[in-house]
């Protein structure tokens, strides 16, 4: 699965070209972001690309968690979401 990391100056636009294109090729995507405008922007992009699925006939399913993570090596433990997308089958529903 691929991993998609997003940041505070990352652009919700090309993050849903990139969500999009790795649901096509693979199915499934993950979307990692730590910081509330790291994770506005993560669903911002998701919703974009969500959208975009919805017009060409397609969709898909999107589950959400928090990923503990350790910077540098340090002792302190930081909390990232981690957005797991996965591609569903539109004539199901």
């Amino acid at each position: 699965m691929d991993v998609l990391k997003v940041s505070a100056s990352t652009d919700p636009s090309k993050l849903s070209g990139a969500v999009s294109a790795a649901i096509r090729n693979s199915g499934e995507v993950a979307v990692t972001a730590m910081g509330a405008k790291a994770v506005f922007n993560a669903v911002r992009g998701i919703a974009i690309a969500r959208g975009r699925a919805l017009v060409e006939g397609a969709d898909f399913d999107v589950k959400f968690m928090f990923r503990p993570l350790r910077l540098d090596g340090g002792d302190r433990e930081r909390s990232a979401i981690k957005f797991v997308v996965k591609k569903v089958d539109a004539a199901a529903e």
